[in-house]
């Protein structure tokens, strides 16, 4: 792909330039995962979080428009929000197809379809307004975009679950700026996360845009908001300068939205200007950035129980720790209470921890008995209470 998008392809760029298709870092960094599930599983099933204008729109054009015309028989399907963004993505396409140095032949072809008349493959649109999106054709290819946005996002990707085949060599790529929490798109994200089904959650942070910086105005310093950011992604002052000029655009009382669109890390996305999330999550991503590393420190074994048999979706984590350093966690599914205070016994006296806490509420109360009735000195806290 990256030598067909520098020799065939042209897109316009920010400014209305036709230029090659080059990749920046975020659609290098898309490409390499991608790349690297097709040879895990054989198939893309991936889930996007970025923010405004970083190119994912654009690599998914290009990577769709290297496949679709390269092979019989392909057929992609593009769905967005609204029908003037379905258009605008279309146009992309379009574009490529005109200036392409390569002669495909196209026949048919209209404002909602290219044809590759002699492949038997084409590129097809939808909106996902329309209550029949995706029904009645076979797809091979999707780019869903600005999920986030789709009204009744579950019921339509319902209707889309039998265009795309479950079979190697299809792909889906579901791109999307957040949209508060909640709706389809948020949940999608949590599960993708949680590895409750087959979709790669992939990030993409603003600051990896070269373009997104600005000149420092005279008496420049950084504020204490601006030192843990620094701490935490290694933004230089000119990033810090385009992220205050951007803040100061939104006006007083909607910097909410800006953290959503322009997202330093997942869970800044997701945030309302209701939210106090109690723990920040500059401060999570400067401890894991930070070098402090206590592996003499005494071992903590954690645990949080889930799940009482096989058919459970629930799952019970185990966590060690040294210090600020979790530095194995472990998920177990579809253990029953018995089972779960066997394996927290046999680590007790594999590892012989300075501390083994449990959470006891709930069926934990249960894991924490056994543990105590097999001399295991656990301690039991429980996580509905407030903390002392």
């Amino acid at each position: 792909l990256e030598v067909f998008g520098a020799h065939c392809l042209k897109i316009a760029d920010k400014g209305g330039r036709l230029i090659p298709f080059e990749m920046n870092r975020a659609q290098r960094y898309l490409h390499q995962r991608l790349e690297r599930q097709i040879k895990e599983t054989g198939k893309v099933r991936a889930i996007v979080l970025k923010g405004r204008q970083q190119g994912v729109s654009t690599y998914s054009a290009a990577r769709y428009y290297h496949r679709t015309p390269m092979g019989f028989g392909k057929r992609t399907l593009i769905v967005a929000h609204q029908a003037k963004s379905t258009s605008s993505l279309f146009d992309m396409v379009k574009l490529m197809h005109r200036e392409s140095p390569l002669p495909i032949s196209t026949a048919n072809s209209n404002a909602t379809e290219l044809v590759f008349d002699k492949l038997n493959s084409k590129y097809a649109l939808a909106t996902a307004g329309s209550d029949d999106v995706g029904r009645g054709m076979t797809a091979h290819f999707g780019h869903l975009s600005e999920y986030a946005f789709w009204k009744d996002g579950q019921r339509h990707m319902a209707g889309l679950g039998e265009t795309f085949p479950d079979m190697p060599g299809t792909e889906i790529i579901i791109e999307s700026t957040a949209n508060g929490i909640g709706n389809a798109f948020h949940q999608l994200w949590q599960d993708a996360e949680a590895g409750k089904n087959d979709y790669e959650a992939i990030f993409i942070p603003w600051y990896w845009q070269s373009e997104y910086r600005a000149l420092l105005k005279e008496g420049f310093a950084k504020t204490a908001e601006e030192v843990e950011i620094v701490a935490a992604y290694g933004l230089d002052d000119e990033q810090l300068q385009w992220r205050r000029n951007k803040i100061s655009s939104y006006g007083d009382g909607y910097e909410h939205l800006f953290r959503q669109e322009y997202p330093l890390c997942p869970s800044e996305s997701f945030v309302t200007s209701t939210s106090n999330p109690l723990i920040n999550p500059s401060h999570v991503m400067a401890a894991v950035n930070s070098d402090y590393a206590e592996m003499n420190a005494p071992l903590v074994i954690g645990c949080d129980p889930a799940g009482d048999g096989v058919n459970d979706a629930d799952r019970t984590a185990i966590a060690f720790r040294r210090g600020r350093v979790l530095f194995r966690l472990e998920y177990h599914q579809g253990l029953n209470t018995m089972q779960i205070a066997g394996k927290l016994a046999g680590y007790f006296e594999e590892f012989k921890p300075d501390g083994l806490v449990i959470d006891k509420g709930g069926l934990g109360a249960g894991i924490y008995d056994r543990l105590l009735e097999l001399n295991v000195p656990v301690i039991g806290i429980n996580s509905a209470t407030a903390a002392n």
